[in-house]
């Protein structure tokens, strides 16, 4: 998934600012090189699915397989378009079930480490899995008050969600 946003940085734009725009524009509607980016969301989203599907689907993993099919469902619907003069119907079914599955599967991911919190036994991991809590919600509201940065704050919420997921996330 990293290695495909990289990748689809490397084709954006000169007009592109990963401080102002943000990951989903890389896979807009009229984007000439929107599949890297709708294939980045897909393929995460299918990993997650399966990694998920292949251990144990309970009540603890349940909200990160629906972060997952969200995630996948992100890459299906595209972004409204921003990177090019395409015309574009705000009305339009894509444009309102991109920001709708990348909504949810903000939720999802943020009951998912809460799930994990309430789930493990130990001390230190209860402590992690807040922070970390913490943090993907602090990130979340930021959108709403830091409006001219969304771009830099999407990359921070992945960087953080992918560093959890890699790191503390047990299935």
């Amino acid at each position: 998934f990293a290695l495909l946003i990289i990748a689809a940085h490397l084709v954006a734009p000169a007009s592109y600012s990963m401080v102002k725009n943000t990951i989903s524009e890389l896979g807009s509607q009229g984007y000439d090189y929107k599949a890297i980016m709708q294939t980045g969301f897909i393929l995460f989203g299918l990993i997650l699915i399966m990694g998920i599907s292949l251990n144990e689907i309970n009540l603890r993993t349940t909200p990160l397989l629906v972060y997952g099919f969200c995630v996948m469902l992100t890459g299906i619907f595209c972004a409204k378009p921003s990177l090019t003069a395409t015309p574009f119907s705000s009305s339009e079914m894509q444009s309102i079930l991109h920001p709708l599955f990348a909504q949810a599967a903000g939720i999802a991911f943020s009951i998912g480490i809460l799930m994990q919190l309430f789930y493990t036994n130990s001390k230190k991991r209860k402590l992690i899995h807040f922070l970390f809590l913490i943090a993907i919600v602090g990130l979340s509201i930021a959108f709403l008050f830091l409006s001219d940065y969304p771009g830099a704050i999407q990359r921070l919420l992945y960087f953080v969600s992918l560093v959890w997921l890699a790191a503390f996330y047990k299935p």
